[in-house]
């Protein structure tokens, strides 16, 4: 999944990289545990394309989402 969602944004598809966002935030509000081991990346992650002033703005803010969540 992190693996499509960076492949989307380095290829400039914000929509899939976006659909890709939603499922990560679905998952990490009903299955937190599975990401626990790759949690540091991820975040790693997150806050790289909340910050990137290069994405849409639904993007970023996805990303922060995810965060929250």
């Amino acid at each position: 999944m992190i693996r499509t969602l960076t492949e989307s944004l380095n290829n400039g598809n914000e929509a899939t990289a976006q659909e890709a966002l939603e499922l990560l935030i679905e998952l990490a509000g009903t299955e937190p545990r599975f990401l626990r081991r790759q949690l540091l990346d991820i975040v790693g992650s997150m806050l790289q394309i909340g910050e990137a002033d290069s994405l849409e703005e639904s993007t970023r803010y996805l990303a922060i989402e995810f965060l929250v969540t």
